[in-house]
């Protein structure tokens, strides 16, 4: 990056000021309107909002490329440093029986809830089906 730092932060600000370009400029609301359930239009607007304020912090960093890129340094040196997953790499890999022998332990329950459950679904899928189309 620090070899072609003008190529590289004239392709990020370019693209941050397309996303900025098109979110705030070409947003067609009734072409957006179409995919949107009622009731869900603030999920649309935090989306739109977080990616013009990303876009306006990636032309922000895009500009420090291609102008600056020492002063991005600091903040690679911070974020450059090792991460061990070991830990979390054992956990998953290791064995673990606790949900069977608790059914094991406590088989009566676990019998009467899946057959609860299976005469549930047999009795709608059942009225359902013998209710027909109409």
């Amino acid at each position: 990056m620090y070899r072609h730092h003008r190529l590289v932060g004239v392709g990020v600000s370019v693209g941050a000021l397309v996303v900025l370009y098109t979110f705030s400029v070409r947003y067609n609301l009734r072409v957006v309107s179409a995919f949107v359930p009622h009731g869900y239009w603030w999920l649309v607007d935090a989306l739109i909002g977080i990616l013009l304020l990303g876009s306006a912090l990636a032309a922000l960093i895009g500009l420090v490329v291609l102008i600056r890129p020492s002063l991005l340094r600091d903040i690679e040196l911070s974020a450059n440093r090792w991460i061990s997953t070991e830990a979390v790499h054992a956990v998953c890999n290791g064995m673990n029986f606790s949900l069977e022998q608790s059914l094991i332990r406590h088989h009566h329950v676990a019998g009467i809830s899946i057959l609860s459950g299976s005469l549930y679904v047999l009795v709608v899928l059942g009225i359902a089906l013998f209710r027909g189309p109409w």
